[in-house]
């Protein structure tokens, strides 16, 4: 997949979203004083960068208590936040009668994947339509278990539409305290928000993939096709299987067999890119946030509403180290070559998560009085844009607060664009020098 980056395009995307963050803050701010709610400067701040980078935390508590106004402000953040700022903006340009220019579908083809410029126009419609019938069938749904069991219909549809695109866009905000809790021992509650935060976490380019796949426009999956799929499907196996062992007679003890089970399912998924939860983390042993702390850090797909390290990234270096083991030249994978530049840049966005968290996690134990794994926790769950907290977000101080804001905006556009100047970066040199050996290890 080819990434363009000749025009600027990692500056366009970083305005882009401080902008809507820089928005969101003083709408956020003027609807909450007009509201009777009234917010200060840094925690309105806070709040739209939770928002825009889809991470889920409020600094002010439950977000059902902010005004409405406010809190449909925030919706709409976490919408653009999740579907992309070109990709909104460009659809927005669409719907007004606007011919794309080309820089216009530069950006968004490097933003969501597209393999050429002349492909945007496709991917986008088919990512305003996925997403559309994605959020819609999930609020339906939501909307009917709510009403039948006697919640108002007005009320209903609210709760289904505000759950529906967070759970989508991988926002993590709830018009309840309890996040999910209520629906522990609920089958059709969970099994709704798993569907919808699968399909937002496996990547805009994949589905389009899968749907050519099915309608017979191409024969077979690409390796990167494969390569999320069984990542996804490990990782949500894997992770289901840790919880139950973990917190089988811990966290779940209060909850029947199945429900375990089915418990230990979505927690699995919520935390690679969702941000509820229907057991509450206070009561979690140190063994099963060691897990969520693992899957935060790897998070979802590229190209998709959730965050992390990306699925992708720790299967190249997975691979690269299973080659190395088998003294194997290349690095092969359903009989293709992965060149070396793909592999230097997973081991580069990795060091540069691992750095960034050392740093963040050193400036909030220094600042904050928190225990030492609760600030793991909750930076790294910031990084990874994921929205499960320990419960210290809405304690922080103002400096705090502003170490997990530029976690956050770090995490879900720092890195991505970060990762796209290295791909423009790449260049042949006219000069080969002799090799030296140094020991490592």
């Amino acid at each position: 997949m080819r990434t363009y980056s000749s025009v600027g395009v990692e500056k366009y995307i970083t305005l882009g979203f401080l902008s809507l963050i820089m928005a969101g803050t003083l709408l956020l701010w003027g609807a909450c004083y007009a509201g009777g709610e009234p917010v200060g400067p840094v925690d309105a701040l806070f709040l739209s960068a939770s928002a825009v980078c889809v991470t889920g935390f409020s600094p002010v508590g439950p977000v059902d208590a902010l005004p409405l106004a406010a809190q449909a402000i925030l919706l709409v953040l976490v919408q653009l936040g999740g579907v992309g700022i070109m990709g909104a903006t460009t659809l927005l340009a669409f719907m007004t009668g606007n011919r794309l220019q080309l820089r216009q579908r530069l950006f968004i083809a490097t933003e969501m994947g597209a393999d050429s410029p002349t492909k945007v126009l496709g991917l986008l419609k088919f990512v305003v339509l996925f997403t559309a019938a994605f959020e819609l069938a999930g609020a339906g749904a939501l909307a009917a278990k709510f009403v039948s069991e006697g919640a108002r219909p007005g009320e209903a549809v609210y709760d289904a539409v505000f759950l529906s695109i967070n759970a989508f866009c991988s926002g993590g905000f709830a018009p309840y305290p309890d996040s999910l809790a209520r629906f522990g021992s609920s089958v059709t509650v969970p099994s709704v928000f798993m569907i919808l935060m699968l399909a937002g976490g496996i990547g805009f380019p994949l589905m389009s993939e899968m749907r050519d796949r099915l309608c017979g426009r191409v024969s077979f999956l690409s390796p990167y096709a494969k390569i999320v799929l069984i990542s996804t499907a490990a990782f949500t196996a894997g992770g289901a299987a840790l919880y139950v062992a973990a917190e089988w007679n811990s966290a779940f003890s209060g909850l029947t067999g199945w429900s375990r089970l089915w418990n230990a399912l979505f927690m699995s998924v919520s935390a690679r890119g969702g941000g509820f939860y229907t057991v509450d983390y206070p009561s979690w042993s140190a063994e099963g946030l060691m897990v969520t702390i693992f899957l935060m850090f790897i998070g979802g797909a590229p190209f998709s509403t959730a965050g992390g390290l990306k699925v992708t990234t720790f299967a190249i270096l997975l691979l690269a180290a299973v080659s190395e083991l088998r003294q194997e030249e290349d690095i092969v994978v359903y009989h293709r070559r992965i060149p070396y530049s793909t592999v230097r840049r997973a081991l580069t966005i990795a060091f540069i998560h691992i750095i960034t968290l050392f740093v963040a996690v050193g400036a909030l134990s220094r600042l904050e009085p928190f225990p030492f794994a609760s600030l793991v926790f909750e930076a790294v769950s910031a990084l990874g844009t994921s929205g499960l907290s320990s419960g210290v977000s809405e304690n922080l101080s103002s400096w705090g607060k502003m170490v997990i804001v530029l976690l956050m905006f770090w995490g879900r556009v720092g890195i991505l664009t970060f990762s796209y100047s290295l791909v423009s970066r790449e260049h042949s040199r006219n000069v080969s020098y002799p090799d030296t050996n140094i020991p490592i290890g």
